[in-house]
């Protein structure tokens, strides 16, 4: 509200209203099966942020890792201690 940006949650690419500015993505790389979805999520914006814990590094040549950071699941999972640093990949247009 501050910064006077919408954000809408969908749970499928086939709910967007409109073209987005950006697209934020978690947990869809560790499954070769949703590199579909990001190939599909791409004719729907200029911008992409996927975030993911268990890949280090994106096979599509047009993502930036951009960040790393360290996290935990609240409540606690119990996640394993390699799945705690969580890496950003950044596509643009």
């Amino acid at each position: 509200q501050i910064n006077t940006v919408e954000v809408i949650v969908i749970e499928s690419l086939t709910c967007l209203p409109i073209k987005a500015d950006v697209l934020l993505m978690a947990d869809v790389l560790y499954d070769r099966s949703n590199f579909v979805l990001i190939q599909t999520a791409k004719l729907h914006t200029t911008s992409m942020i996927i975030a993911d814990s268990r890949i280090v590094n994106v096979e599509d040549s047009e993502f930036t890792r951009t960040h790393r950071l360290e996290a935990l699941t609240q409540p606690n999972l119990g996640e394993f201690e390699k799945f705690r640093t969580v890496s950003f990949f950044n596509w643009r247009r």
